[in-house]
């Protein structure tokens, strides 16, 4: 899969804003799987002290994506814990991602961090058909409800 986070990359490897900036960094892996779909890898918790900055990154990549996105695969494996401000950001999130006509997606939630975030009404926010078992099984969705990116991946 291309990436093109090595633009955003800082000197320590994790994504960073300004300098002046007082926040927690995040550590994403970002990947373009199609030119409509963006696979994104937290590879930290979420808190209160890097939610607003995770929000503000995830925008920008969406933003400065090569093309139109349609969807944003957001993969949970690697993380455990997302606190309550953590989760009301991810339900903020959706609401932005829909102004932006992109799709956001959950995959490879733990079972407790799926119930915390039910429990949250996040997942109901997000909608239940857009959470799934495995980034596979997102991305597959994905591409099934993408006109043409069969083609394309075939292409690939």
């Amino acid at each position: 899969m291309h990436s093109f986070a090595h633009n955003l990359d800082s000197a320590d490897g994790s994504l960073s804003g300004s300098s002046d900036t007082d926040f927690t960094p995040i550590d994403l892996d970002i990947d373009v799987a199609l030119p409509s779909l963006l696979i994104c890898r937290l590879k930290l918790s979420l808190s209160y002290a890097n939610a607003e900055f995770f929000m503000d990154e995830v925008l920008s990549l969406v933003r400065a994506a090569p093309s139109r996105l349609r969807w944003f695969i957001l993969r949970f494996d690697s993380i455990d814990e997302i606190d309550y401000v953590a989760a009301k950001m991810l339900m903020e999130l959706a609401d932005r991602m829909v102004r932006e006509q992109v799709e956001l997606v959950f995959a490879e939630l733990s079972p407790n961090l799926k119930d915390f975030l039910s429990d949250c009404g996040v997942l109901e926010v997000i909608g239940l058909d857009k959470v799934f078992a495995s980034g596979d099984e997102a991305f597959t969705a994905c591409v099934n409800l993408t006109p043409n990116a069969k083609q394309v991946q075939n292409l690939a």
